[in-house]
C-alpha cells in the first residue's frame, strides 16, 4: 500500500498548522499555560487575540475573521 502524495499547498497548509498548534501551546496567560485555561478561556482569547497564536515566521494573508475561527480550532481538545 503506498502513501499518498500530497501536493505542495498541502504540505504547507499542515506545517503551518502544526506550527500554529504548537504556538498555542507555547502561550502562556497569568502565569498558566493556555491550554490549561477552561475552554471557554481559550476560544475568548484565540478570538480576540487571533495574532498570538500566529507562528511569527508565517505570512497569513487570510481576512482576521477567517483567522479568528481558524485560531478557535487550535485551542479546542483533540476530541472536538
Amino acid at each position: 500500500m503506498s502513501t499518498p502524495t500530497l501536493s505542495r499547498e498541502e504540505r504547507t497548509a499542515r506545517l503551518a498548522d502544526l506550527r500554529a498548534r504548537e504556538a498555542a501551546r507555547k502561550i502562556v496567560l497569568r502565569g498558566k499555560p493556555l491550554m490549561e485555561l477552561p475552554l471557554e478561556q481559550r476560544i475568548a482569547f484565540a478570538i480576540f487575540d487571533p495574532g498570538a497564536i500566529v507562528p511569527r515566521g508565517d505570512n497569513y494573508q487570510e481576512p482576521i475573521h477567517r483567522w479568528q475561527a481558524r485560531a478557535v480550532t487550535y485551542v479546542l481538545p483533540k476530541e472536538a
